[in-house]
């Protein structure tokens, strides 16, 4: 069954939920804690150029897309994010200095669930930029596949609040 969604209703949902999951993991920690939020943004499927498109386009150049996307399957991180959590190592580096703060990545994850193009949109260095990028690498992503539709591309973003 495939469904019309809105972005802005996907990405409120995933904000409240992800708020709610940060919430209660910081209230059953203790000592350094590294905080972790995810959210995944609306696929990129590929356009392969010598296709036709079977949109009917008007005498202007301009396409203007629909505003809704069509979602067939959604990346799954085995183990969650505890087990993202886990990889997750305070640097010592951070400790020693005590740095605190926000680290957040986005990074292509593929159709096969392979990762790419990390980029870190918000660092704090002494070592947590990289750990944080380092555990997703380790991570496995699987996407469900049980309608047989094409897989794309998913741009995802990883929160990462360290907290000692």
């Amino acid at each position: 069954m495939k469904i019309n969604i809105q972005l802005s209703d996907i990405i409120m949902r995933q904000s409240v939920f992800f708020s709610v999951v940060l919430s209660l993991f910081l209230l059953s920690c203790g000592g350094p804690k590294v905080a972790i939020q995810y959210q995944g943004t609306s696929p990129i499927p590929y356009d392969n150029p010598n296709e036709e498109s079977n949109e009917s386009q008007s005498d202007s150049d301009t396409y203007n897309p629909d505003p809704y996307v069509m979602v067939f399957s959604i990346p799954n991180l085995k183990g969650g994010n505890s087990g993202l959590r886990k990889r997750i190592h305070y640097p010592e580096e951070a400790i020693q200095n005590e740095v605190q703060g926000i680290v957040t990545v986005q990074f292509r994850i593929h159709e096969n669930g392979d990762t790419s193009g990390f980029v870190v949109l918000e660092g704090i260095g002494h070592g947590c930029d990289e750990a944080v990028i380092d555990a997703i690498k380790e991570s496995t992503f699987t996407l469900d596949n049980s309608e047989n539709e094409p897989f794309a591309s998913f741009l995802w973003m990883v929160r990462t609040e360290f907290i000692l």
